[in-house]
């Protein structure tokens, strides 16, 4: 797994390389979830870009979950 730009102005790619079935959720210091990406495929190399750019700055924690992978990482969002 692997995230970048971190610190992130908004904008962050996420890229892994797996077979599985994965959720991603971003979820702020208070617990709230504020992207939430349901049933993604993933069939080799993957990437994605996720804006948020229209988030506060602050701490927030990405996870991405399915039968193989489960991980949380923290992202810093700066403007």
């Amino acid at each position: 797994l692997n995230i970048y730009p971190n610190p992130s102005d908004g904008h962050f790619t996420i890229s892994l390389n797996a077979r599985d079935m994965v959720n991603i959720r971003l979820v702020d210091a208070k617990g709230k979830t504020v992207y939430n990406e349901k049933d993604i495929e993933i069939n080799g190399a993957f990437s994605k870009l996720i804006n948020s750019s229209g988030l506060a700055q602050g701490v927030y924690y990405l996870s991405i979950t399915g039968t193989e992978i489960n991980v949380t990482e923290k992202i810093i969002i700066q403007k």
